[in-house]
């Protein structure tokens, strides 16, 4: 049974919210198109389009909620509504990154784009390469539009003590049209690696908890990331063994004109205030340990973590790199996601809140998710 369906008539690609993104690529190549959706085909459809959605094609449309021309969604009334640009508007806009805080939504109806072939390039590096990825992470993140619209690239930390005894700094470059020698991601191809994979594929057969922050590119901010990661590396080996966990920070390019897009397309989401036009990098950090770990250890494992995002935002603070934000996807739940979208954006869900759903039944009945802070 298909997740997804493409309606010619309307030149949009009608995806059900409790999807997975590789049955819904799977899906849409019937038709010779896709949608901008999850790098990982594993990742749920509905969690990830209301969260934002970070996406390989960013530079060519965005965060994947601004590809949403139109939402199905059941009100707590129980009313069905459809929210786009003609009915309810003010639902379709709050939603774009605004979780579930307004209904369910039952459908999602996106702007396609063509089934081109991607250019994926996976390497692997040991970590005495640290200065020279960080360098060209930042070179990335400052490209503009025209320089680097078709690309994409994460850089990530791993450490696994099975694997080796060392973090291991692994990349995903990824050109959207298929190009395996683009200019902008020739240099942080060009570090020598310890593995890779080139593959030119389709979106079909591509395809923790963690925290996050994000800041302005700076240098020392990052470095700050990477020292931080190895120093809670060895606690937790003193704390549990170097055997009983693996850990991961993403560094993630966020070039400013990604947000421009979300404006300029699709009349903003609820993110793109607190990036406000910045080039940005979002950090992300998760732990995994072990079902043997105790959790009194496990506990304090999770305390270091928020301890080392507190120190990282203080640094960015103080240096000025802060900017605000933190995205949903990748928040732990000690964390403000909601709130982080700036004032203006706090005000107008509420206000959106209360008009479709005046009893809070989303808010004070529905458990999970991240809530606005007041009604």
């Amino acid at each position: 049974m298909n997740v997804s369906t493409f309606d010619k008539a309307t030149n949009l690609a009608k995806i059900q919210t409790g999807a997975r993104w590789k049955q819904v690529y799977a899906d849409l190549l019937e038709w010779n198109v896709t949608a901008p959706g999850g790098r990982d085909g594993g990742v749920g459809v509905g969690g990830f389009l209301l969260g934002g959605g970070l996406t390989f094609f960013m530079g060519r449309r965005g965060f994947a909620c601004d590809s949403v021309r139109n939402y199905e969604v059941v009100l707590a009334n129980g009313t069905i509504v459809n929210a786009n640009t003609t009915h309810n508007i003010d639902l379709w806009r709050a939603l774009k990154g605004g979780g579930s805080n307004f209904g369910i939504v039952t459908r999602f109806d996106m702007d396609p784009l063509p089934a081109n072939k991607i250019a994926n390039s996976q390497r692997s590096m040991t970590s005495d390469h640290s200065d020279e990825v960080l360098r060209s992470l930042h070179d990335f993140v400052n490209l503009d539009e025209t320089s680097s619209a078709n690309d994409a690239l994460v850089v990530y930390y791993t450490f696994n003590s099975t694997v080796s005894a060392d973090v291991i700094i692994s990349t995903i470059a990824v050109n959207t049209m298929g190009d395996t020698n683009s200019t902008a991601l020739r240099r942080i191809k060009s570090i020598a690696a310890i593995s890779s994979k080139d593959e030119v594929e389709s979106m079909a057969s591509s395809a923790n908890t963690g925290i996050t922050l994000t800041f302005k590119p700076s240098i020392p901010v990052m470095q700050l990331c990477v020292d931080l990661n190895k120093a809670y590396i060895d606690k937790l080996s003193k704390l549990v063994g170097p055997g009983h966990f693996s850990t991961y920070l993403f560094l993630q390019p966020l070039p400013s004109y990604y947000s421009i897009i979300s404006d300029r397309e699709a009349q903003g989401n609820m993110m793109t205030d607190s990036l406000a036009g910045q080039n940005a990098i979002m950090w992300t950090f998760g732990v995994a340990l072990g079902p043997e770990v105790d959790p009194l250890k496990i506990a304090i494992a999770h305390q270091h973590v928020t301890a080392m995002a507190a120190e990282i935002q203080q640094f960015a603070e103080r240096t000025g790199d802060d900017l605000g934000l933190v995205y949903m996807n990748y928040a732990d739940a000690t964390q403000d996601a909601v709130g982080s979208y700036g004032e203006r954006n706090v005000e107008f869900m509420e206000r959106v809140a209360r008009t479709y759903d005046p009893e809070g039944f989303f808010q004070d009945v529905v458990s999970g998710g991240f809530k606005m802070r007041t009604r």
